[in-house]
């Protein structure tokens, strides 16, 4: 991939840079089509196609040709293929697996634990560096957050059989759990997020 395909793909970032639309269009879907020939090949060897994607995407140059697919494609992974993921990992997830006192005391020391490795590391880094408190505390629990890359990460996990269906339920919850707090949190320790969030709301009034 970098060997072969990066050089290839500079080369198509220079040509987009003084061709015309059609041309870059042209160009657009080769890289598209790239993209799931390498999730193929990765598939074939018996690593998830995702892994293949991501190493097409990191071969492709910065500049106008990207900015530019990320223009074509945006909306629609965003707007459609997103929310059909989340969904499809949601389908995937019975809570009702979560049972007994066991069950749940581990969902809480799984949350503890991953709210404890995210914030406090990062707060420690931070506070070595001579951030203030607050702010270290912020960006603490801004890296807790856990988003689409653990659910694609758990979700290759129970296809491989590698975790059972409670495993799996846990984790998504730890995931969900950690994400959502991570607004009303900063909101409430971040005085600058909050004067943002006033100035928004009044200017949506006005």
């Amino acid at each position: 991939m970098m060997v072969v395909v990066r050089p290839a793909m500079k080369w198509v970032a220079r040509r987009c840079s003084r061709e015309d639309a059609v041309v870059i269009e042209s160009f657009i879907c080769l890289t598209l089509a790239g993209v799931m020939v390498s999730g193929f090949m990765t598939d074939l060897i018996g690593i998830h196609a995702i892994f293949g994607a991501f190493v097409f995407g990191l071969t492709i140059p910065k500049g106008k040709f990207s900015e530019r697919l990320i223009s074509r494609i945006e909306d629609f992974v965003s707007g459609l293929l997103l929310p059909l993921y989340f969904a499809s990992s949601g389908l995937k997830t019975d809570v009702a697996k979560i049972c007994g006192v066991e069950a749940w005391g581990l969902l809480a020391l799984v949350i503890a634990t991953a709210c404890a490795g995210k914030v406090l590391g990062t707060f420690v880094v931070a506070m070595s560096f001579r951030v203030p408190v607050r702010e270290s505390l912020t960006l603490g629990v801004l890296m807790n957050t856990k988003g689409l890359v653990e659910l694609i990460v758990l979700n290759i996990g129970k296809e491989k059989k590698v975790l059972n269906d409670e495993v799996f339920a846990i984790l998504v919850l730890m995931a969900l759990f950690t994400t959502f707090m991570t607004t009303p949190t900063v909101m409430a320790i971040y005085k600058p997020a909050r004067n943002v969030s006033s100035s928004t709301t009044n200017g949506r009034f006005k």
